[in-house]
C-alpha cells in the first residue's frame, strides 16, 4: 500500500512516497501552489495521506484545514505526524542548492519514514 506524505509549507509543499509495501520512503518534488496536490495523488495512488503536523504554532490551524480539504477532494484518509523537527533535519549538513530546491520533500520522506518505522502511533 503506497503511502504519501505532505510537509505543508506556506511557500512549498513538501512530498515523499512510500513504496508498495511500505517500507522506504523517497522524496519526490516539491509543489509551489496548494491548487496542485491533486496531480501527485492521481499520478501514485496512495492509499494514505500522511500529513505533518507540528505540536505547537499557529499553522496548525492551516494544516488541518488542508487536510480537511485534500479528505474533502480525494476521498482518502489523512493521518497527521508530529513533524517536529524533521525541516531542520533535513537542512542539516546539505548544501544551500540542496536546501533551496529538495529540503521541503526531505522532510516529506522524514515523517514518511518515521511514520513506516512507527506505524500506529500518532500524534
Amino acid at each position: 500500500m503506497k503511502i504519501l506524505a505532505i510537509d505543508y509549507g506556506q511557500r512549498n509543499i513538501g512530498l515523499a512516497i512510500s513504496d508498495e509495501i511500505g517500507i522506504i520512503a523517497k522524496p519526490l518534488p516539491a509543489l509551489r501552489a496548494l491548487e496542485k496536490i491533486l496531480i501527485p495523488i492521481a499520478e501514485e495512488s496512495p492509499k494514505l495521506i500522511i500529513l505533518g503536523l507540528p505540536a505547537k504554532g499557529s499553522i496548525r490551524k492551516q494544516i488541518v484545514s488542508f487536510g480537511e480539504k485534500i479528505t474533502s477532494s480525494s476521498g482518502l484518509e489523512v493521518t497527521y505526524w508530529n513533524e517536529d523537527f524533521t525541516s531542520i533535519e533535513a537542512e542539516v549538513g546539505t548544501s544551500k542548492k540542496f536546501k533551496k530546491n529538495k529540503s521541503h520533500s526531505e522532510a516529506a520522506r522524514k515523517i514518511l519514514q518515521e511514520y513506516l518505522d512507527n506505524q500506529g502511533n500518532r500524534v
